[in-house]
């Protein structure tokens, strides 16, 4: 889930985009099982950062991730950091939108699995009709699941959603499958000033 390429899908008005994994450092993607998805036997996993890395990942911060349900609250850096990497936290797709952007869509993805970065560990636990916030700029958008599906993880994940709505997209591999990919769709239900 390193890079993504984005495909203009004007074919279909439910369908947004196309995404295609490119160079995916596979040194870092971790299963359910928290094993590197890579062949290599002599591949150690990444140790976890150091004080000091996860504080200038925290000063790096432009929002963040809130989903109550599953107690997750997890800062989001812009699309150009370094930190900008699954490697180092949630991953805003470069073919993502900001929230701020009306009819956009704000397209994230993650570990799951057990490891210190799975950070979507617990998303196999949501259900339509369940909230996710993302707290941009002063406002708190607040978004509801109307679509969850799995997908093959063939380096290509199609995103389906209404292009007429403002949208948050999270993406992360299956629980329990090292052959699929889950992929959540949720749509902005209300934008409010943040008050704290």
């Amino acid at each position: 889930m390193e890079k993504y390429r984005e495909n203009s899908s004007n074919d279909v008005k439910e369908e947004d985009t196309s995404m295609v994994i490119d160079d995916v450092d596979t040194d870092y993607i971790e299963d359910d099982d928290n094993t590197s998805s890579n062949n290599n036997d002599n591949d150690v996993t990444p140790k976890a950062p150091t004080e000091s890395v996860r504080d200038k990942i925290k000063k790096e911060y432009i929002g963040y991730l809130e989903i109550d349900k599953i107690n997750l609250k997890q800062g989001l850096v812009s699309k150009n950091s370094y930190y900008n990497n699954v490697k180092y936290n949630i991953q805003m797709l470069l073919t993502s939108d900001y929230p701020d952007k009306s009819l956009g869509n704000v397209i994230l993805a993650g570990h799951s699995g057990t490891g210190y970065l799975a950070f979507f560990k617990n998303l196999y636990k949501l259900k339509i009709g369940d909230e996710a916030k993302v707290i941009y700029k002063g406002y708190v958008y607040t978004y509801k699941i109307v679509n969850i599906y799995n997908v093959p993880k063939t380096g290509t994940v199609r995103i389906n959603r209404d292009v007429n709505k403002t949208c948050l997209t999270l993406i992360t591999c299956t629980h329990n499958s090292k052959t699929e990919q889950t992929v959540y769709i949720l749509e902005l239900s209300s934008k409010n000033k943040d008050g704290g």
